[in-house]
C-alpha cells in the first residue's frame, strides 16, 4: 500500500518547489528556503516538472525494517524471560 500523503519535511520542499514552478518566488528564494546548492534546487525542480508531487514521496516509506522481529518470536521470548524468571525465583526459595 503506497503512501498518499507526504511528511512535513517533503511538503515543505514540495510547496517551495511548486511555488518555483509557478514563478511565485524567485530562483535564489527558492535556494535560500530549502537551504540546498542551486544545483540541488534545479534537480529538485527538473524532477517536479517530469514526475509531480509523487517525486517527494520518499520510495522506503511504508516498508517493515529487514531488522525488524516478528510478534511471534517477540511474544515467544517474553514467555521464556517469564518463565525462566519464575523457575529461578522457585530455586532461590528452596535453595534458603
Amino acid at each position: 500500500m503506497k503512501r498518499k500523503e507526504l511528511t512535513m519535511k517533503e511538503n515543505k520542499f514540495y510547496e517551495t518547489i511548486k511555488l518555483l514552478s509557478n514563478k511565485k518566488i524567485s530562483f535564489k528564494r527558492a535556494v535560500i528556503l530549502l537551504n540546498y546548492s542551486k544545483k540541488q534546487v534545479r534537480r529538485l525542480l527538473n524532477r517536479y516538472q517530469k514526475y509531480g508531487k509523487k517525486y517527494f514521496i520518499h520510495k522506503n516509506s511504508n516498508k517493515t525494517s529487514h531488522n525488524k522481529i516478528n510478534q511471534f518470536k517477540k511474544d515467544k521470548i517474553i514467555k521464556g524471560y517469564f518463565y525462566n524468571s519464575k523457575f529461578m525465583s522457585q530455586k532461590n526459595k528452596e535453595k534458603n
